[in-house]
């Protein structure tokens, strides 16, 4: 199926289900004000609720006409027939249809004041609205759902290819399955060989379809579409900065694309020098890169410690119990103390002392200094403190540190001053990270968690990121991802 077909689809599948979904809701919105008390009392003879003789519904069926047209241009002036990418694009569509279904009961209460004809009973255009939101939320997942597993397919998409071999180039084919209403339906990368270090979301999908010297009759025998091409490098076997490797001329890949159909992206160099986010701007036909500025204003940090302040204090409340449970069984397991106390950077560069459980034995470090955990460090864990951390329970009294202003809820992860000095050096634009609070989760904790936790340069691609993009919903999405990456213990050691 070619892509304008299957927009047109997705598109029909919207709107016709958007159109039965209202009118649907119209008539039991009439049900539930008019007709309860007849049904109860001539079925189930009991006699609750009030019974309206005079109210008829054909009024609403012949008006039914009008309001759906306003729910509709209503929903499309909200973007609601768009495709929606980005993080849980459900929770994206899901408030855009609150906010579009109360708009459109606004205004059709604001008409039925101005023309008689229509029904102006405010009960039901208040259940419509009401059921409105929860059936086309319904709804709409549903087809969101049927939507992503036809892009994945690689229906209605372009077949896209990567040239590279840099961490960038692992960014964008990270995008393409993450956000698959991009329609970019990965092939595979143009490479040498493949990287020693895949994301977390490559681990089982990283596709190397050939030679960069190939690449013609690479891009021609797979019917690719797109290609990306980003800074060709090769990393040395050391941890010293990466060195140029001899590759295709960029102009002669792009001059062999625009003879086949092709569409080129390549990405700029300042990307990797700046490693910061950026954007284009087109000033009257000249191309310039930006690098962005994150502005988050004091009215938006108030608004995000505010959140910490009274969600941490809920979920010290709520899990109490199980406060309760894991002081016991450490102090039953293993001698010394119950909590943790580990000195950390946050915003600014300064230092306070975030608080865990203890999971591991007392003096862990004392012969080998500070070291990152890893999957073979299980003879240094207490008994169950394997279990604690993989269940991330050990994580529990940061809520402290975040009820007393030394760290957030969501936020970039911070880091321990031995490594940030040393991240500092090796690793351009690190210490931007302690440009926001830190926090127990963070963008980078739900793609990848302990993965990211010796592959500094690539965390700081996500910490990045959300410093950048931060909002208050952004923060709300990643902590219900969180939930779910915790209960599946997702790159947990």
């Amino acid at each position: 199926m070619s892509r304008s077909k299957t927009s047109l689809l997705i598109f029909l599948t919207r709107l016709f289900s958007d159109i039965s979904v209202i009118l649907f809701s119209i008539v039991l919105a009439y049900s539930l004000k008019f007709k309860v008390g007849w049904i109860l009392s001539n079925y189930f003879r009991l006699d609750w609720g009030e019974i309206y003789s005079h109210a008829q519904i054909e009024p609403y069926l012949k008006s039914s006409g009008l309001l759906i047209g306003i729910w509709i241009l209503t929903f499309v002036f909200f973007g609601l027939y768009r495709s929606r990418a980005g993080l849980m694009p459900e929770a994206d569509e899901c408030l855009s249809i609150i906010k579009a279904s109360t708009i459109s009961t606004i205004q059709i209460m604001a008409i039925t004041l101005i023309y008689k004809d229509l029904p102006e009973s405010r009960g039901v255009l208040v259940y419509t609205w009401a059921l409105g939101i929860i059936l086309l939320s319904f709804s709409r997942l549903a087809i969101l759902k049927f939507e992503h597993n036809v892009f994945k397919r690689g229906k209605g998409t372009k077949r896209s290819a990567i040239m590279g071999n840099d961490l960038l180039s692992q960014d964008i084919a990270e995008k393409f399955f993450l956000f698959p209403t991009l329609r970019f339906f990965y092939i595979g990368h143009i490479n040498d060989t493949p990287p020693d270090q895949l994301h977390f979301h490559l681990k089982k999908r990283y596709n190397n379809i050939g030679l960069p010297s190939d690449y013609k009759s690479i891009l021609i025998e797979n019917n690719i579409k797109v290609l990306f091409v980003t800074n060709y490098t090769k990393e040395k076997e050391t941890n010293t900065p990466i060195e140029q490797k001899t590759g295709p001329d960029i102009s002669e890949v792009v001059k062999f694309c625009k003879k086949n159909m092709i569409m080129c992206y390549v990405i700029p160099s300042v990307y990797e020098f700046t490693n910061s986010p950026i954007s284009t701007l087109d000033f009257d036909g000249l191309s310039f890169i930006q690098i962005l500025l994150h502005t988050n204003s004091g009215f938006n940090l108030i608004g995000k410690r505010v959140f910490d302040i009274l969600f941490s204090a809920v979920m010290l409340i709520l899990s109490s119990p199980i406060f309760i449970g894991v002081y016991l069984i450490i102090k039953v397991v293993s001698p010394g103390p119950v909590f943790y106390h580990q000195t950390r950077l946050t915003k600014g560069g300064k230092s306070f002392e975030m608080i865990k459980f203890r999971t591991m034995i007392p003096d862990a470090e004392r012969g080998s200094g500070p070291v990152m955990v890893s999957e073979t460090d299980e003879n240094r864990f207490i008994k169950y403190g394997q279990f604690l951390r993989k269940s991330s329970i050990d994580e529990l009294p940061q809520l402290l540190n975040v009820f007393r202003g030394e760290m957030s809820i969501v936020g970039p992860r911070p880091e321990r001053p031995h490594f940030v000095e040393k991240f500092c050096k090796e690793i351009p634009g690190f210490e931007q990270r302690t440009d926001m609070k830190g926090g127990i989760t963070g963008w980078a904790q739900i793609n990848g968690r302990s993965v990211l936790t010796r592959r500094p340069e690539h965390k700081l691609k996500y910490d990045l990121y959300y410093i950048y993009h931060w909002s208050f919903l952004f923060d709300l999405k990643i902590l219900i991802k969180t939930f779910f990456v915790v209960f599946k213990r997702e790159e947990a050691y």
